[in-house]
């Protein structure tokens, strides 16, 4: 149907149109206690119209997508809104050109996934042993959960320059979060997961394991002593999941094109890559990436658009040279499309978005950085990030931080905030660890109203300097 509600829109008066017709599957379940708590089952079907009418944006979707004049009544609701947006519109939409793509990417594991009726006979003993195994730890954890989801998506697109793509996957979301206290003092240590495909080796394995060894690591930093309030400037190493959450909202946010190009035109609000685009800001060894065809929840082979989805090398050699583009970016900044335009559903129009951002491997072994480093602090895991876009300075808490002196890690330490201005955190870096990890987050944000949807972020251990300070 999506290509015939294209045609209905152009012989309606469009100068462009796109239908993004979805349906999705997932079944859920949050456990605490032991005891499932909240659990269920959710389908979502329907369509998403994007047109241009005299240069004008007009937007429409619809749950009833069977009904063909719904259908119809979506499209002719999408060019009534932009024409009325285009009686105020200053400046006429312009998109890249494009390919033409006709293509079917439908994953194996489509057809072979469990049933929704299956999955909480196959989850629910494997996330029982992850509360035993957990709760085993000690008398100190006084608090385990697990969030879960598994989903079915397959998305049909179609465009008026007649691209006609269907792709389809399977994957998994969950979060962990267990609550430790010693001597009065609670710590809560949140871990968020997910992959594509078949989750059972995961969730059968893998999983309870890491229930055991996050329980333990609450433990343990409940126990631990803090730093004083007062900030001090440090040597600081970041384990691969701190810099996850680092590369994500520092990096990752800022170099969405959207928000550079907002940035030209109000200076007073301009992220700090807006200045920077196309300078130097860290060492030759220093490269971020976002790769889409890593097999992560954020995985595309094309985008929302319809564009082949590619790896963006948004900081290569220490220079910013590349944007998150989708096709209306990518024609402001007179570069070719590069696949970065997301949506979490055809209820949301798409924007440039991250999918797996990580920072390029160096050569630095871990043991290697540990050694050279005299004096510096040891972060793992990044959690409540605040970040002032248009400075670049961030502060991010750390789960878990370890003393390094005179080349080992020693004493371990609660409560620690890592903060720094971005292109000063840059330029101190003078160390890239070798062993990459990617790190799913299942709800990031953005927008108004707000569109949450999973990215992949990481990189491996690296090093600076930057303030810390603790709650003693």
């Amino acid at each position: 149907m999506a290509p015939e509600l294209v045609g209905y829109a152009l012989k309606r008066g469009a100068k462009y149109a796109d239908v993004r017709a979805q349906f999705e599957e997932s079944t859920g379940f949050i456990m605490s206690e032991g005891l499932v708590e909240e659990g269920g089952t959710a389908s979502l079907a329907g369509i998403g119209v994007r047109v241009i009418v005299d240069g004008a944006w007009g937007f429409c979707s619809t749950d009833n997508a069977i009904s063909k004049t719904r259908a119809m009544e979506t499209v002719d609701r999408a060019l009534q809104l932009a024409s009325r947006s285009a009686e105020g519109s200053k400046y006429p939409v312009r998109m890249a050109p494009t390919k033409t793509i006709n293509a079917r990417i439908l994953c194996d594991d489509i057809n072979t996934a469990p049933s929704v009726e299956s999955i909480f006979d196959t989850v629910l003993e494997p996330a029982k042993e992850c509360d035993r195994r957990a709760r085993s730890v000690g008398k100190e954890v006084q608090a385990f959960s697990l969030s879960f989801t598994v989903g079915k998506f397959v998305e049909t697109f179609a465009n008026s320059d007649n691209s006609l793509i269907t792709q389809s996957y399977c994957g998994y979301l969950g979060t962990l979060y267990v609550v430790a206290s010693s001597r009065g003092i609670l710590e809560y240590y949140p871990y968020d997961f997910g992959g594509l495909g078949s989750y059972d080796e995961f969730l059968n394995k893998d999983l309870p394991q890491l229930a055991e060894r996050i329980a333990e690591r609450s433990c343990q930093i409940s126990k631990s002593r803090s730093l004083p309030r007062t900030e001090s400037f440090k040597t600081v190493i970041m384990d691969p999941t701190f810099t996850a959450l680092w590369v994500h909202e520092t990096i990752g946010h800022p170099l969405e094109a959207d928000r550079v190009l907002g940035g030209q035109g109000d200076p007073q609000n301009a992220p700090w890559t807006c200045a920077a685009f196309g300078n130097k800001v860290a060492n030759d060894l220093f490269s971020v990436i976002d790769d889409p065809s890593m097999k992560t929840p954020a995985w595309c082979k094309y985008d929302s658009e319809g564009v082949e989805a590619k790896q963006k090398h948004l900081i290569s050699n220490g220079v910013i040279k590349s944007c998150i583009h989708n096709r209306e970016t990518a024609e402001a900044f007179e570069v070719e499309p590069n696949g970065g335009a997301r949506s979490p559903s055809y209820h949301f129009t798409p924007m440039p978005r991250m999918s797996n951002t990580y920072v390029e491997s160096g050569s630095w072994t871990f043991e290697e950085i540990i050694a050279d480093t005299k004096d510096g602090i040891y972060v793992v895991g990044g959690m409540t990030p605040i970040v002032d876009g248009r400075a670049g300075e961030w502060k991010i808490s750390a789960k878990e931080a370890y003393i390094v002196a005179k080349g080992e890690i020693t004493e371990g330490l609660r409560g620690i905030t890592v903060s720094e201005a971005t292109p000063d955190f840059l330029i101190s870096l003078d160390a890239t660890g070798k062993e990459p990890q990617i790190v799913v987050t299942p709800d990031c944000g953005k927008g108004s109203p707000i569109q949450t949807l999973p990215v992949g972020n990481g990189g491996p251990t690296i090093r600076g300097k930057a303030f810390l300070r603790g709650v003693a």
